[in-house]
């Protein structure tokens, strides 16, 4: 079935031409070929035939042709130089020849690494004979295929050698310029797990020492590697309609020695549970998410427990810190490398905490968070009033408020039936996305304290409330300007969608959850290099979308 896949994938001409000459159908061919595992090129011909970079057609069907009963485990041709010439190979029919040869020489390990590096454009039924994944993109060496469509992009390893040449640079070093492509390429290939052991046995076996010392132990700076990243997600997304999107995701994991593992809330699982959290910011612009920074949440009992940072190397200036200000700081430091953005939006995890909100209006920013249906706040037309001083005793130095505090909830039930709008914000692949809103101009309970701890009227904002078919209705604050429509407010809070979508392309695609090392470094620069993957899938797809417009 390999063989059938690889040569009807990269060699349907070939195929075609060759069927013709012989009279025999294509199943037929085919067949032949399945058949032929019994056979391989004399040794000194398949040499030759490797080591050519520039076949045509019309050499690899007089290729074929040689082929000669022989023994398919000759050690002519070792295995390693098989493997250079599947991944590294200039030519379709090199990469065929090689895995010809390969096919009938591995073990069920070798034949999953195989299986991984090939393609699947071709019928369900062989993707399912091959138990292959359905990856964003699938890519072996001269071509990136686009599952789901039927277009072929040649010469994407070119477009990935000028992707990561900037990176390569700021790596500098010479053993990291090397390893770098290489763990690229493993989390970019299919594979069950993307994990350092199986990932090595993809793209470069018996080298797995040197890619775990490349993430887990080498003391590269990531900050040089993300402005890079930055670059790149700017240069794609980037502008003032563009969003920041702040969440976290979390990664299940069992045992209590790896970095920041905490019995939390764990989304992926959705109930508390043994994980590690990562704060997330996302670039984002019509629908197109390229996440750009992931950052360990660090539990305060981890954080003041210097055995235990000491065993999985937390640097000393990590300290602990709440996740709003995690994200806060991520936010002013993209600002500060000039990544190009207008809103930030955030849950309600981040939404309800006022200097959250206080530090984005301090940037200049504007943003649109959830906030729960027990957040208190004032009328816009709230202000603050001295009281009078009582006849005996002190007299009265803090202000109160001029009106009283209201939850979300209820003053959006003060409202009405009748105030409800439906706004449709996008299309979406059935239709339409619509849902109820409705917007009140407030003030939100953020300002100073008076004596009775009650915060006093802050910033003049819109409250939101989105009520959705099933009857959930949640609620948002945003400090978008009061000639805002209801349908901006709306499409601005709901943008937040696409950074879960790029979550699990995460996950699924790239094993962002699948790093089994234990230390704040190599989880850090795994997760990076996750976001290097990514931005390069996400590039590609911008780049076919415009080609197909």
């Amino acid at each position: 079935m390999l063989e059938r896949l690889l040569i009807t994938l990269k060699n349907a001409k070939a195929i075609r031409l060759l069927s013709t000459e012989n009279g025999t159908s294509l199943d037929a061919l085919l067949g032949r070929i399945e058949r032929a595992r019994a056979a391989t090129l004399a040794p000194a011909a398949l040499e030759e035939f490797l080591a050519k970079s520039t076949q045509t057609t019309s050499d690899w069907i007089a290729g074929l042709r040689r082929l000669s009963v022989g023994d398919y485990r000759s050690p002519a041709v070792p295995d390693e130089r098989l493997w250079q010439v599947l991944l590294n190979a200039g030519t379709a029919s090199a990469r065929i020849a090689a895995a010809l040869l390969l096919r009938s020489r591995m073990d069920e390990s070798a034949l999953a690494r195989l299986r991984s590096i090939s393609d699947t454009t071709a019928s369900s039924e062989l993707r399912g004979t091959l138990a292959l994944p359905g990856h964003f993109f699938l890519l072996i060496r001269g071509e990136l295929v686009s599952i789901g469509g039927v277009s072929h992009a040649s010469g994407w390893e070119m477009r990935f050698d000028r992707f990561v040449q900037p990176f390569l640079e700021a790596w500098r070093h010479k053993k990291r310029r090397q390893w770098a492509p290489v763990y690229l390429r493993g989390l970019l290939l299919p594979g069950e797990r993307k994990s350092i052991e199986p990932l090595a046995a993809r793209v470069a076996p018996g080298h797995d020492q040197e890619l775990r010392h490349f993430i887990s132990e080498s003391a590269w700076d990531p900050a040089e590697i993300e402005e890079v990243l930055w670059d790149k997600a700017d240069a794609m997304l980037g502008d003032d309609d563009a969003v920041l999107i702040i969440d976290d995701t979390a990664l299940p994991k069992k045992g209590v020695e790896s970095v920041g593992v905490a019995h939390q809330y764990c989304g992926a699982l959705g109930k508390q549970a043994s994980c590690q959290c990562l704060v997330s910011a996302t670039l984002a612009k019509d629908d197109v998410p390229v996440p750009v920074a992931l950052r360990l949440y660090l539990p305060e009992a981890w954080a003041n427990d210097k055995k235990r940072r000491a065993k999985v190397d937390v640097p000393d200036d990590v300290e602990f810190k709440p996740k709003w200000r995690i994200a806060l700081d991520e936010v002013r430091r993209l600002k500060k490398a000039g990544v190009r953005f207008g809103t930030v939006l955030a849950d309600a995890g981040y939404g309800t905490c006022a200097d959250f909100r206080r530090g984005l209006g301090e940037e200049g920013l504007l943003w649109a968070v959830g906030i729960i249906s027990e957040q208190k706040l004032y009328p816009a037309n709230a202000g603050t009033r001295m009281p009078r001083n009582a006849p005996v005793g002190p007299r009265r130095k803090r202000p109160v408020p001029t009106h009283a505090r209201r939850s979300a909830k209820d003053i959006i039930a003060q409202r009405g039936e009748k105030a409800w709008r439906r706004i449709s914000w996008r299309n979406g692949t059935k239709g339409p996305l619509a849902a109820e809103f409705i917007a009140v101009r407030v003030r939100a309970a953020d300002g100073p304290e008076t004596t009775d701890r009650v915060h006093l009227p802050g910033d003049e904002a819109w409250l939101v409330a989105e009520r959705r078919s099933s009857g959930e209705v949640k609620y948002y604050l945003t400090n978008h300007p009061a000639t805002a429509s209801l349908k901006s407010l709306a499409s601005a809070i709901k943008a937040r969608w696409s950074c879960e979508q790029a979550h699990q392309q995460l996950k699924e695609e790239l094993g962002l959850d699948h790093f089994e090392g234990r230390t704040w470094r190599g989880l850090h620069h795994h997760a990076l290099m996750t976001l290097i993957c990514f931005a390069f899938l996400q590039q590609e797809r911008l780049r076919e979308n415009k080609s197909a417009a």
